[in-house]
């Protein structure tokens, strides 16, 4: 495309002879393409007009704003401007550009953390379609005409009440930061109390990689009160979803639901992911939702490859401590669910520090796996679910099941191979009772696993679960001993699982030794 010669006129040539990015400057909340956008002329900028601009050219363009309280768009009330899109949904986005509502006068970047709670965002860019047809609209849109453009950015903006608020394409990493999505200005409630007009937070249609948060505050995102927060429609490559609320306001502290389909929703491969992180900078909470907080669908060998749920907080509220629970909004759903077949290959949780999501207050299975195999679960955090920590579906069943027997040798097959989980044989105390040595034996002959098994001690409410030993081939269907320091458990109840060396988790060993039901 050939820039007009007013925009030819704003580009500045680096050294290289590269175009930097024109920075357009909103002035008004009118939806009429107003696109003459001069520095010193007013009411000649609108949002619209500006996106025609920014799409004129290969350069990476900004849309910045500057709208007076004088404008027909100021909230009064809220202190803010709102810009309705009318009939016509504003223009696909052809080239990079960075729209940045944290420029206009009066918003404010988040600065607290995960570790401080909940989020003190100041939005004052709201956009909403603004006749009965805008519910059909999508709101920020990535042209799929153009799948080779440069990354965008959306930063500081408050958008509800479209059909997918931001849809996103292409292969580039375009970021979503430090919006509310399908909320109020304020993220306190639901833009729209009923079902007509909440529709999709993000959805995505390309192979990203696609940043949604940050491990910085002011990157950090609240997706709540829609039909489904996050939508993967296509498979993805590197996405990264970090520091977001999902399903709550906010605080962190009130549930503010998704209602058709879990927080983050994929029908599609999911590979060398990652949701939350092993810091507390990159924890999402994701809480609060009826359907669950992850659904990972139709899975084949390889669906997950390299991807990794970790640090997350699930079914709790911002603090970590108060339940805000998923999946009891109809048929009990597991908060995280992978459903699939062949070796999916998917890691949730880890023994390494900081990797543990916690799982707790949940209405179903803290874990559920249906068909998949090689879905790494045992570094977690279970606590109070109603359902098991984890939960395999029997053989080639599509529904979570309950408690699995094991079986003798360990030769049935199914979600996981049906890892049959260890048995725990004795438990004494030494050394005035700071030293704990365990004998167990685990039923799976040597044909019937990946070795050597991890095996893992969960213990109760205040931790997650560790790795104490290191079961090999040599040693299968026998009984061997560990010793461990009872530190380790701090006091609570303990139960076991094994993890074959292909990722294979099982459920956790129920034993009456320990009355206490651990994550029950």
């Amino acid at each position: 495309m050939t820039p007009s010669p007013l925009l030819a006129a704003l580009l500045i040539l680096g050294s290289a002879g590269n175009a930097f990015a024109a920075t357009f400057l909103v002035d008004t909340g009118t939806d009429t393409a107003l696109t003459a956008c001069l520095p010193a002329a007013a009411d000649d900028c609108s949002l619209r007009g500006a996106m025609q601009r920014a799409n004129q050219t290969t350069a990476e363009d900004r849309i910045e704003f500057a709208i007076p309280t004088s404008d027909a768009s100021y909230q009064i009330a809220t202190a803010h401007w709102r810009i309705a899109v009318g009939t016509n949904a504003l223009p696909l986005i052809e080239n990079p550009v960075v729209i940045d509502g944290y420029t206009q006068p009066g918003a404010l970047e988040n600065t607290q953390t995960p570790d401080q709670g909940g989020l003190d965002t100041l939005l004052a860019i709201e956009l909403v379609p603004g006749t009965a047809s805008g519910p059909q609209q999508n709101g920020l849109e990535i042209s799929l005409n153009f799948p080779a453009q440069a990354a965008s950015t959306f930063r500081g903006l408050a958008i509800s009440r479209f059909a997918r608020q931001i849809q996103l394409g292409g292969s580039a990493g375009h970021r979503i930061e430090g919006c509310f999505l399908g909320t109020d200005i304020r993220g306190s409630v639901a833009a729209v109390s009923g079902s007509a007009g909440r529709g999709y937070g993000i959805v995505t249609f390309g192979d990203g990689p696609y940043v949604i948060g940050g491990t910085t505050p002011a990157a950090r995102n609240l997706i709540s009160g829609l039909f489904g927060g996050i939508v993967l429609q296509r498979p993805i490559d590197g996405l990264l979803v970090q520091g977001n609320l999902i399903g709550t306001d906010f605080s962190g502290t009130t549930a503010i639901p998704h209602t058709s389909f879990a927080a983050i929703q994929s029908s599609a491969f999911v590979t060398n992911s990652r949701i939350g992180g092993d810091t507390s900078a990159a924890r999402n909470v994701i809480s609060g939702n009826p359907l669950g907080a992850i659904n990972f669908d139709g899975g084949a060998n390889g669906a997950f490859a390299g991807t990794r749920i970790e640090g997350n907080y699930i079914g709790t509220d911002a603090s970590g401590t108060r339940p805000l629970g998923n999946s009891g909004g109809g048929p009990l759903q597991a908060a995280v669910r992978i459903f699939g077949s062949g070796n999916c290959a998917i890691t949730i949780g880890g023994d390494t520090p900081g990797a543990a999501n916690r799982i707790a207050f949940n209405a179903g299975a803290g874990v559920g796996v249906v068909q998949c195999r090689r879905v790494d679960a045992g570094g977690n955090r279970f606590i109070g679910n109603r359902g098991l920590p984890i939960d395999l579906a029997g053989n080639a069943g599509s529904v979570l099941d309950g408690p699995t027997p094991n079986d003798a040798g360990d030769a049935d097959e199914g979600s996981n191979r049906l890892q049959n989980t260890p048995v725990i044989e004795n438990v004494t105390y030494g050394n005035g009772g700071s030293t704990i040595t365990l004998t167990y034996r685990v039923d799976t002959a040597a044909a019937s696993a990946a070795w050597p098994l991890r095996i893992s001690v969960g213990r109760g409410a205040a931790s997650g679960s560790l790795q104490i030993d290191s079961y090999t081939q040599a040693q299968a269907q026998s009984s061997t001993m560990v010793s461990f320091p009872a530190s380790l458990l701090q006091g609570a109840p303990f139960m076991l699982l094994a993890t074959d060396a292909d990722g294979n988790s099982s459920e956790f060993a129920s034993d009456t030794i320990f009355a206490d039901a651990f994550g029950g």
